[in-house]
Order: C-alpha cells, then structure tokens, then sequence
C-alpha cells in the first residue's frame, strides 16, 4: 500500500523539464505591455503619428491634424497690389471717387470693381475701371497725361494783331508814298515857285515807318499767336500750324516795299 502511494506521488516525465511559473514576473510582464500600449497612444495625440485600433484601422483624429496642419502652412490667399503709373509722373490717384496716393502708385484695393482716375494739374484726366479679383492679379495701369487746352484767347488776339498790324502797315505804306509830293489843294499862283515847285507838301516819311514798324509787329505778333493757339489747342501740330511770319520791309528811291510770308 505504500508502495503505490509513492508511484502516484512521484512526477511525471517531462513534468520536470517545464519552467516554473513566476507570480511576480507575470506581473511585470503585463504591466510593460500596458505601458507600451498607452505610450503610443499617447505619441498619436500628440505627434500625429497613426493610432491603430485592435482590428488595424487607423484613427479619423490623423487625418484631421494633417489636414489642419496643410492649411496653417499655405495659409489664405493674399490679393495682389494695384499698380498705377504716369508720364509724368507726380499725378494724384482717386479710388472710387477718394484721393489714394500719388503716381508711381501700389496698393492692395478692396475686392470689386473699382474706378480709378489719374489726374494732374495742367494735363487731362484720365479714368477707367478695373476690377480686383483676389485669386488674380489686377492689370497694371500706365497712362501717358496729355495737356490741357489753354483758356487763354491766342486765336482772337492773333487775329486782332494781324487785322491791326495790317491796317497799320498800308496807312504806314501809303505815309511814305505821299511823302514830299504836293499839295494840289494848295498848289497855285504864289504857292508855286519859279521851279514849278509847290511850297505846301506832304512830310510823313516819319509817321509812314512809324505805321510801317508797328504794324509789321502786329502782324508777326498775331500770326504767333494764332499758330501757339492751334498747338495748344489740337495737341497736334500740322504744316499750316508750323508756318512763320516773315516780313520784309524795302526803302529805295522808287518808295517803299513790304512782302510777307505766313
């Protein structure tokens, strides 16, 4: 009886070869897994590195910070500047009817159509629209100022010179014509001497190159004025506008010569 209780008592084989089973080392064991586990859990909050769940699909919450992330980094589209220039330049800029700066001229406008005038005292303006679309950049603009007509009457005063300065220049003419020719009204009996010569005649060889100056200056003077006029006002100058006033004036024995050229 005793030998049997000794048979069931003893191992058996392999039992022996088994390693024993460690509590305290099974413990340490499942805490180490549970570490690493939270560790990358905690590594995907924070770093944006993919959580995967127990079945191997990655977390909804990576796509989102990536998505965050691109937009922080491209940021919002910036609408590009206006850029207004002149020649000349120095011309003042007007927005909508309100004065924004001086040519050369680069500012980022608020969205929409907008009117623009360029204007500079002395030229004429100019405007036009443009429309400022952020997602393109606006057309520059560059305007060539032209001068504005004069107020100044060039054409009536030139006009007025040359009618004057004509008048002046044939009573001048004829003055030096009549000059020392008799006075036929008063021209007998004792008026006469014995050398068939009048004692009453004419003397106005002064007044006649008096009117003769004068009125060659009117008349160069006035046709100045008419072609300065004609420029001013069509911006263009023609043949007509670029011709000069020319007058020649001849004293000889025969009387006096005027020829001109307009």
């Amino acid at each position: 009886m005793f030998a049997l209780t000794q048979l069931f008592a003893q191992p058996s084989p392999g039992a022996a070869d088994a390693p024993a089973t460690d509590p305290a080392a099974a413990d340490d064991g499942a805490d180490a897994t549970l570490g690493a586990a939270q560790g990358r859990a905690q590594a995907g909050a924070d770093g944006s590195e993919t959580v995967a769940s127990s079945d191997g699909v990655a977390g909804d919450d990576t796509a989102m910070d990536a998505a965050s992330t691109s937009d922080a980094i491209e940021g919002p589209i910036e609408p590009a500047p206006l850029r207004v220039t002149s020649s000349p330049s120095g011309a003042t800029v007007y927005v909508d009817g309100l004065e924004v700066g001086t040519t050369p001229f680069e500012k980022v406008l608020p969205e929409g159509k907008r009117f623009v005038e360029v204007q500079k005292d002395g030229y004429v303006l100019q405007s036009r629209f443009v429309t400022i679309d952020p997602a393109s950049a606006p057309e520059p603009i560059d305007v060539t100022l032209e001068e504005q007509a004069s107020t100044f009457p060039y054409e009536p005063l030139g006009w007025a010179g040359v009618a004057v300065g004509a008048a002046a220049l044939i009573s001048g003419i004829a003055l030096i014509a009549i000059d020392e020719n008799p006075y036929k009204a008063r021209c007998e009996g004792e008026d006469i001497d014995a050398m068939g010569r009048c004692r009453f005649q004419y003397n106005t060889l002064a007044g006649g190159v008096t009117g003769v100056i004068l009125g060659a200056a009117l008349v160069g003077g006035g046709a100045a004025l008419l072609v300065l006029g004609r420029k001013r006002g069509g911006g263009k100058s023609t043949p007509r506008d670029t011709a000069r006033a020319n007058l020649r004036l001849g004293v000889s024995a025969r009387g006096v010569s005027l020829s001109g050229q307009f």
